[in-house]
């Protein structure tokens, strides 16, 4: 078994022929203008390149359509939630009134209950 380590930070700053070099830069490349430098100068490199930014968009893709997904059903919650609030208050307002009513019915508000 052959292990062989390659260190990024070892990488000669200049392109020394070798189809490895290429494979080494865009491993170690952090921005688009490289990637875009990079992809210009080696067509399998451009071809990565090109299912990375595909993959990327993909994921970025699917962040938003769960972001969205996420406010709707929290759009959701807030309204039921307002709802359900809205009706205890209503439920409370209503009791409320229906007893002041019966006790001004009966005669007194300050009536004792015993």
């Amino acid at each position: 078994m052959e292990v062989v380590a390659l260190e990024l930070p070892k990488l000669p700053d200049k392109p020394n022929g070798a189809a490895l070099w290429d494979w080494m830069k865009f491993a170690g490349i952090r921005d688009k203008e490289m990637l875009e430098m990079s992809a210009e100068k080696n067509p399998d490199v451009k071809e990565a390149i090109d299912k990375l930014l595909e993959l990327n968009a993909d994921k970025q893709a699917k962040i938003e359509a769960e972001s969205h997904e996420k406010l709707w059903r929290d759009i959701a919650h807030y309204k039921l939630d307002a709802m359900n609030q809205g009706l205890a208050e209503g439920w409370a307002e209503v009791s409320h009134t229906i007893a002041r009513n019966a006790l001004q019915r009966n005669g007194s508000s300050k009536r004792s209950w015993r």
